[in-house]
């Protein structure tokens, strides 16, 4: 799902950015900041779940579970539901394939037209299931080239030049981080204030004048703390904004742009679409099953697919993209609780197209660049895009658009989509030709020489294209918090009960026990925000409470520890 972006960054405890934000403000500090993040989780391992028998689509009742989505999300909350006994689950999946975002090219080179990357791999729970599947992990370099193109010349920052852009992101993560611990204490604030209010209980004293503080320097938008160099604000911003987070810098959160788990991170030789199928092999999915409607009962769910079956479950678990939830491409009945609803407005999805040049025998085109570097490249205009060069050793550069630039190029093709249901196949249409030739452009700036026609190459190459935005399913790359909604992803994780609203004041009043849950990587916690590693995360979540909650439902409760909602970056 995620791109590439800033370099290592990890989360801090509570104690570590409530000291943080008090020696900011304060000059005081409750605990002493170690500069570096706790210790990696372990990697998880791959254990076989029962195989289910044949996938009965026509049986629509009788159900404990039923799992909107057969992404990484869906099919890990599917296979860790069947490992604690519940075996009466079924997936129904929208489209004609399991894996979601997670998509691998089957004909030309196995690279990923959704996400690829495992980010921050000794922290990262994909990193022991795929080396348990026996795939190979490939180091990426993201200390690439950043090549400048003013229009007369194309320079490659080195020397004085680089240490200056150096000094300047670091600086620049500096302020950031500063951001995120005022953010992160501002919230125990104002929990406290809630709690305050709710149970009448004082609050200490020495609060106050922090939380006063806190309010007055607090400042969540990424973009105002870029620094004011013309050229290099503009490089910063285009890879920190649109080449990572997916939007554009002053969309973006200070919170995630700082606690996202990445600058250690591997490509999958196979692909991480080919992974993701292979662990949802054996799961129970309805294809071509896309959910159009929800109802939410004090005693079950009842589930409305396009075809006019009706599914009945006890529960159900959501795990489509914000995107699809923005686009009310499933109803919900009663409508969806007003915080739900700010959560889904707080997370609008983010846009990242790739072009794939296959040059195939073509001989190197591609210089001395190392394989799999991440490669940035500034225009005429200070317009940033990206290249992943040689990707798995391959002679191929795939070029990287995001936020608006992205929105743009994928927007041609909006109107060749005769079934506005089904994806543009991969391969390169008339429609895409701008995208291509702004990457062909920007590859003969940086490559070409008179013995090197590569403008001629990509002509000749193998193109393949990707275009999230018009995915009918997807409606972008992946989640992205706007500035003051970084807490919404807790929000988006929370699952929610039948309610009904008081007649006089319009409060909504819960009725019974939880029905409809919320997965996907959009309910994954800051660190591995946008990513699979959250989707993964969050269908674990998601499961262990579902059958928690079974249990207790029926009077059997189970030996499974409830899960708190941590905090996000924690």
């Amino acid at each position: 799902m995620r791109s590439e972006g800033m370099r290592h960054r990890g989360p801090w405890t509570m104690c570590q950015w409530m000291g943080w934000a008090s020696a900011l403000v304060l000059s005081q500090t409750a605990c002493t900041h170690p500069g570096a993040a706790g210790p990696p989780v372990q990697a998880l391992r791959a254990a076989p779940a029962a195989v289910p028998a044949a996938v009965d689509c026509e049986k629509t009742t009788g159900y404990d579970v039923v799992i909107v989505g057969a992404g990484l999300s869906g099919l890990t909350a599917s296979k860790e539901l069947r490992k604690g006994g519940r075996d009466k689950v079924l997936i129904l999946e929208a489209t004609d394939r399991i894996g979601g975002r997670a998509s691998t090219l089957k004909q030309g080179p196995p690279i990923d037209l959704g996400g690829a990357w495992i980010h921050g791999v000794s922290v990262n729970p994909l990193t022991g299931l795929a080396d348990a599947m026996g795939l190979e992990r490939v180091t990426s370099n993201l200390l690439g080239p950043i090549y400048v193109d003013d229009g007369t010349q194309v320079t490659q920052l080195e020397g004085a030049a680089y240490q200056k852009y150096e000094g300047l992101e670091e600086d620049f993560i500096q302020k950031l981080i500063e951001s995120a611990a005022i953010q992160k204490a501002l919230k125990e604030c104002k929990d406290s204030e809630e709690l305050s209010a709710r149970t009448r209980m004082a609050r200490m004293p020495a609060q106050d004048p922090l939380c006063q503080e806190l309010k007055k320097k607090a400042n969540d938008k990424t973009s105002d703390y870029l620094p004011t160099d013309p050229q290099f604000r503009s490089l910063l911003a285009g890879n920190i904004g649109p080449l990572e987070s997916s939007v554009e810098i002053d969309q973006v959160s200070s919170v995630e742009a700082v606690a996202f788990e990445a600058g250690d991170d591997d490509l999958l030789k196979e692909g991480m679409g080919t992974f993701v199928e292979r662990l949802g092999q054996q799961e129970p999915v309805c294809l071509n099953s896309p959910v159009t409607k929800i109802t939410y009962r004090e005693d079950g769910v009842e589930l409305e697919v396009k075809n006019g079956k009706r599914y009945q479950a006890r529960k159900a678990l959501v795990t489509v993209s914000t995107g699809a939830l923005q686009k009310k491409k499933i109803q919900f009945d009663p409508e969806l609780p007003a915080k739900k609803r700010e959560a889904i407005a707080g997370l609008p999805m983010g846009n990242m197209q790739k072009v794939i040049i296959d040059f195939k025998d073509q001989g190197n085109l591609l210089g001395n660049t190392p394989p799999d570097s991440w490669v940035l490249y500034q225009g005429p205009s200070r317009e940033v895009m990206a290249f992943v060069i040689k990707p798995l050793g391959k002679n191929i550069a795939v070029g990287f658009y995001g936020g608006q630039q992205a929105q743009a190029f994928e927007g041609q093709c909006a109107s060749a989509m005769v079934d506005k249901d089904k994806p543009l196949p991969p391969q390169r249409q008339p429609c895409d030709e701008a995208a291509v030739q702004r990457a062909r452009a920007a590859l003969i700036r940086m490559y070409g020489t008179p013995g090197n026609d590569i403008g001629a190459a990509v002509d000749a190459a193998d193109i393949y294209m990707t275009r999230w935005s018009l995915d009918p399913w997807s409606a972008g790359a992946y989640s992205a918090a706007r500035p003051g909604a970084w807490a919404m992803r807790d929000e988006m994780a929370k699952p929610i009960s039948y309610y009904e609203l008081e007649p006089k004041t319009g409060a909504e009043l819960p009725r019974g026990v939880n029905r409809v849950y919320f997965g996907g990587e959009a309910s994954g916690r800051a660190m591995y925000n946008g990513s699979f590693a959250g989707a993964y995360e969050a269908g674990l979540f998601n499961a262990r409470q579902l059958i928690q909650s079974l249990a207790e439902e029926e009077g059997t409760r189970r030996a499974i520890p409830r899960r708190k909602l941590v905090p996000l970056g924690y």
